[in-house]
């Protein structure tokens, strides 16, 4: 199942540790959508498993906040708030790309 928008399997996902030495994100239907196996650091590979298994979520966020940016809602007049709504647009192109 793939979301229509994007082409990435829909949210949300979660971590599910295996009895070896992986950690998997998971679809909401139980499908794998990646492993991580990171053999020398555990609490490393189970960070990236999350911050994976977030994404779906933070990709809505993003969204939500430029939805916010495009009817006026958040000012783009101070550069920290410019260079935010920037890296926003960068990350929203860089998990929506088609190749």
């Amino acid at each position: 199942m793939t979301n229509q928008t994007t082409g990435h399997t829909p949210g949300p996902w979660h971590t599910s540790q295996r009895a070896g030495d992986e950690t998997s994100i998971r679809s909401e239907d139980g499908s794998i959508v990646a492993e991580c196996n990171t053999l020398a650091n555990r609490v490393q590979e189970l960070a990236n498993a999350q911050l994976i298994a977030a994404a779906p979520d933070m990709l809505l966020a993003l969204g939500a906040i430029m939805d916010q940016a495009e009817i006026g809602n958040l000012s783009r007049k101070h550069p920290s708030v410019d260079s935010a709504i920037r890296r926003v647009l960068a990350a929203i192109t860089i998990a929506t790309k088609e190749d």
